[in-house]
């Protein structure tokens, strides 16, 4: 098999995995609606069709973003991302904050960012905060940092064991392997630091990158 095959097929593996727990839901209130008169169970199952379609609808948006031609669409208004990633996080009941992140950013650093997101937000069993933060270095260098922080962070140990060195490909490792992509293609170094509340993305860029 093919790198490139595999890697396709990982990452279709990964696109059911985070759709298939919404359209599960959809299905059990619908299925509820159906089978009750009791109004109280129909405003419980009517909540959880709310919820679960508008979770579906974000991790949809956040897959077809991801395969946006960045030949068509050099460029991505981040208010508009911010708004996805905003309510993709609330869904698991976390909070989504920015700092110094331009209006208009660079298509490949959207998809970094989409991808820092689905990597680090699994890392917040508890809830807490996803920040993202652009900093400037001396030489004129850039760095964005994409941190979960949170009261408990765990690491999946696959995602932990890449970042190392140890790149095993799986459903669970294809967006490291997306995120490193989408570093190399902005002339960017992508590290990993763990502490014990927070995990932190980052990337080391060229001046004028973001």
């Amino acid at each position: 098999m093919s790198d490139s095959l595999q890697m396709f097929e990982l990452l279709l593996a990964r696109l059911c995995h985070d759709l298939i727990t919404p359209v599960g839901a959809i299905e059990l209130g619908l299925g509820i609606v159906s089978a009750t008169t009791n109004s109280d169970e129909n405003e419980e199952a009517i909540k959880i069709l709310a919820e679960s379609q508008q979770r579906l609808a974000i991790r949809l948006k956040m897959f077809r973003l991801l395969s946006v031609d960045t030949q068509e669409r050099t460029e991505y208004a981040f208010e508009e991302l911010k708004d996805i990633l905003s309510s993709y996080c609330l869904g698991e009941k976390v909070t989504f904050l920015t700092r110094g992140i331009p209006k208009v950013i660079p298509t490949t650093i959207m998809k970094f960012m989409i991808a820092a997101v689905m990597i680090l937000l699994p890392t917040l069993v508890r809830g807490g905060h996803m920040v993202f933060e652009k900093s400037e270095k001396e030489g004129g260098r850039v760095s964005l940092l994409c941190t979960g922080q949170g009261g408990r962070v765990f690491l999946r140990e696959p995602v932990a064991a890449w970042f190392a060195g140890n790149r095993i490909p799986t459903s669970q490792t294809i967006l490291c392997f997306l995120a490193e992509a989408f570093a190399k293609d902005c002339g960017a170094s992508l590290h990993l630091t763990q502490a014990p509340e927070k995990t932190t993305l980052f990337l080391d860029m060229p001046p004028g990158t973001l």
